[in-house]
């Protein structure tokens, strides 16, 4: 009797446990599809917070060189003259280093010529420059809207065809050189191209404000200095560059 007992005992504790894992077994399939909703609830809303796809152009961190073609309007005044100086080409090329999605400093060089009908004007200008994100314009996918700012040297040469006008007859040389300082603000944009060029178009308006002249003159097809003086006559130099170009790297 004893060990029907035990038999018995050990059957039911067998069945029970049997009986169990068949009511597991028949949760479990019930159980996985609710798991493997809620992970693909979290992979949606993953893929929603991070999204997939070409990155936008904000400049990446890193040293980056841009260069460009254009027209420029320039204007020189002073005390003793104003002249109108018309339009012009200009090339430009900027070497920075570009950081935090937005931010860039600059060194910046410029070459602006204009004609008129008794010299050739030649301007130069070199400057250190802050390019930075507009906070206030929206940037989509592929573009890139920036300022700048721009603080530096130039130097303005008037080649003369015959005798300079005056005021700068009374030197007698063949061209006029004058130096000074100048500030720059401008506004444009980075836009990627479908074959991931990425180019800008920028409009930057200049003032040059002359400080020395230096009055040359060829010897024997050798340039010599023959007057020196510091201006005080408020001789400015206002440009409006319209600039296009691609990043190099």
């Amino acid at each position: 009797m004893k060990f029907l007992s035990i038999l018995l005992i050990t059957l039911l504790t067998t069945s029970a446990f049997a009986a169990t894992e068949v009511a597991n077994q028949k949760q479990n399939p019930k159980e996985q599809s609710v798991q493997d909703a809620i992970d693909l609830s979290l992979q949606s809303q993953k893929r929603f917070e991070e999204p997939e796809g070409p990155e936008t152009p904000h400049w990446t961190d890193g040293v980056h060189i841009i260069a460009g073609l254009g027209v420029n309007a320039s204007s020189f005044d002073s005390r003793s003259q104003a002249r109108s100086l018309g339009l012009g080409l200009n090339l430009r090329s900027d070497v920075g280093y570009y950081f935090s999605n937005g931010m860039g400093v600059e060194f910046s060089a410029s070459v602006m010529f204009n004609k008129i009908k008794e010299a050739l004007l030649w301007n130069t200008t070199l400057a250190t420059g802050l390019r930075f994100g507009l906070p206030f314009a929206k940037r989509v996918e592929n573009f890139a809207p920036y300022g700048r700012i721009l603080i530096g040297r130039a130097t303005n040469v008037s080649i003369f065809d015959d005798a300079a006008p005056p005021p700068y007859d009374q030197y007698k040389a063949n061209r006029i050189q004058l130096e000074g300082n100048m500030q720059g603000l401008g506004f444009g944009f980075f836009q990627r191209s479908s074959s991931g060029r990425i180019w800008y178009l920028e409009l930057t308006a200049e003032r040059h404000e002359m400080k020395k002249l230096e009055a040359v003159t060829d010897v024997n097809n050798v340039p010599v200095v023959v007057a020196e003086q510091v201006v005080t006559d408020n001789s400015e130099l206002y440009a409006l560059c319209l600039t296009f170009g691609l990043m190099v790297f």
